[in-house]
């Protein structure tokens, strides 16, 4: 079929950082005079994360001095500034930032799952260092260098297996999506972690939210036949994802 053809033109591009070809891609298939409602949800959908994407690589490449990060860090008002700053910091030494990353994790304008790549990078710099964060309007005293890093990788590589094992063959792109809003998850509602028994309940509420995105009528109760879960659980799952500005609350 033409459309999936496409589809997998582009994630090939992707997979591959081919990022201005599979854009230019994009572009030429939303001037045709009909697309598909599908179609349409899935090129909008990577055109907004390729651009968002290519606009923070040109950030990344450009030269600021420690001025320049210290206001940031201060005044952290741009989401995509947020991680650049972390990227430029990931090649300074971040002990001589103390005073302006701690306003960083402590500015409730900053995304926590922002806040936690932040602490992962100052834990790979060994800081040692207790710092006051806010997440969710609530604060919390953490030390990087206490933080194990394997624990986040171990729950994301579990996710990733369960998600591909359950929807990846059959529908990558969606897979992708999921994952990017279940990794997100994650790493925002650090320093709380999910357990095992909890992965399938948040997989189907990522499932669930990214078909929404695609513009598909899902619902959670159908997923039960594909993968076990607990409904009530992957309810709440859903609707915390909401705190993430990932779309409405589950009805």
């Amino acid at each position: 079929m033409y459309y999936e053809k496409i589809k997998k033109e582009i994630e090939i591009l992707i997979d591959e950082n081919k990022n201005y070809e599979a854009l230019e891609l994009i572009s030429e298939e939303l001037k045709m005079p009909y697309i598909p409602q599908e179609f349409e949800n899935f090129l909008k959908l990577n055109k907004k994360k390729i651009t968002k994407e290519l606009e923070l690589n040109n950030k990344v490449e450009s030269k600021l001095d420690v001025e320049d990060i210290k206001n940031i860090l201060l005044n952290p008002v741009d989401v995509w500034m947020q991680i650049f700053v972390i990227k430029s910091l990931e090649n300074m030494n971040a002990r001589n930032l103390i005073p302006e990353i701690s306003n960083f994790l402590s500015n409730e304008n900053v995304f926590p799952e922002n806040k936690t790549f932040m602490l992962l990078m100052l834990s790979e710099q060994n800081i040692d260092f207790q710092f006051n964060v806010e997440k969710f309007g609530k604060n919390f005293k953490i030390n990087p260098i206490d933080i194990k890093i394997n624990n986040f990788e171990k729950i994301i590589e579990s996710i990733k297996t369960i998600t591909e094992n359950t929807i990846g063959n059959d529908n990558p792109s969606l897979a992708n999506v999921c994952l990017e809003y279940l990794t997100t998850y994650v790493l925002a509602i650090f320093p709380k972690f999910i357990n095992d028994s909890q992965i399938n309940s948040l997989i189907a509420a990522g499932i669930t939210k990214a078909n929404i995105a695609y513009g598909n009528n899902a619902k959670l109760e159908n997923l039960q036949q594909v993968i076990k879960f607990d409904l009530d659980l992957a309810i709440n799952f859903f609707n915390e994802l909401d705190f993430l500005k990932f779309g409405e609350t589950y009805d």
